[in-house]
């Protein structure tokens, strides 16, 4: 079975490590930063366009995480590799 690579990830590789990373950063930077938008620094401002600043956040920050902590992709891979029985070579 080929395996069709991705950026030097696996496409699952980089599913689970998107859902994880985005799950850790919504729990621990976006939330507290919604909260702070929201109740002192624009209280005016709808809170479909807070939730919609704060995906753009996500998104950026699991973009910008490709370059800063390659470590976490390549054990995101090794992870998905280990759930679905491969081995875990980028050939």
């Amino acid at each position: 079975m080929q395996h069709k690579y991705t950026l030097d990830h696996t496409r699952k590789g980089i599913i689970f490590g998107s859902v994880l990373l985005g799950l850790c950063i919504g729990v621990f930077v976006s939330s507290p930063l919604a909260t702070i938008i929201k109740h002192f620094l624009f209280p005016e401002l709808s809170l479909e366009i807070i939730i919609g600043l704060i995906g753009v956040l996500i998104a950026l920050l699991i973009g910008f995480s490709f370059k800063i902590i390659k470590w976490y992709w390549y054990w995101a891979d090794r992870v998905m590799a280990k759930l679905f029985g491969a081995n875990g070579s980028m050939e």
